[in-house]
């Protein structure tokens, strides 16, 4: 979308924001709700590799 990189640090806090705000809320519920298995998977991988 962006054809060079930011020309600061308020230009990088303007595309941040721009980005997170297009983050649909269900998007982050089921990030939020899938943590517990990915815990556990990596707990079980031993911070190896996991399907996450």
């Amino acid at each position: 979308e962006y054809d060079s990189p930011p020309d600061g640090m308020n230009a990088l806090w303007e595309r941040t924001q721009k980005e997170w705000d297009a983050i649909k809320p269900d998007v982050c519920q089921n990030l939020i709700e899938s943590m517990p298995r990915r815990v556990q998977a990596i707990l079980k991988a031993k911070g190896a590799h996991t399907k996450y």
